[in-house]
């Protein structure tokens, strides 16, 4: 092979990610996308609680997401939020069937770590635990 042939299959293999809305979003954790079926526009995503305990990795983790949910769904525009959980069998909403057993047990509210407005701008670490509970403004 030469290596023009190989650099014209790597820059497809570029181009096919980066114009390629699910694989795009799934190679930065986003695992669920609602589009609005339950009032609003949403992406879940999974994520090492670690991404919350440093706040300049957690602000150039959403400027990426915001990147790319504005490449992905302009129309969007600041109509979204994302939640990030720490696992994917709790990722989604607290009152969907399969994740009533685990607010029970107290395993969702753990695995959900941080709440996104694009609204606002602004990053809730915790939004479920008081006591832990942080706002971080995200700057552009």
């Amino acid at each position: 092979m030469t290596m023009s042939y190989i650099n014209s299959i790597i820059l497809f293999l570029f181009l096919f990610v980066q114009t390629t809305p699910s694989i795009g979003l799934q190679n930065i954790g986003v695992v669920r996308i609602d589009d609005g079926t339950y009032g609003g526009h949403r992406v879940f995503i999974v994520q090492n609680e670690s991404i919350v305990r440093n706040n300049k990795n957690l602000r150039h983790y959403l400027n990426l997401l915001k990147h790319k949910i504005a490449l992905v769904y302009p129309d969007w525009e600041s109509d979204w939020n994302a939640s990030i959980f720490t696992k994917k069998e709790f990722v989604g909403y607290k009152d969907e069937d399969k994740n009533l057993p685990y607010v029970v047990s107290g395993e969702w509210e753990k695995s959900y770590i941080a709440e996104y407005s694009k609204e606002q701008n602004v990053c809730t670490i915790y939004p479920l635990n008081p006591k832990k509970q942080l706002k971080l403004k995200i700057s552009e």
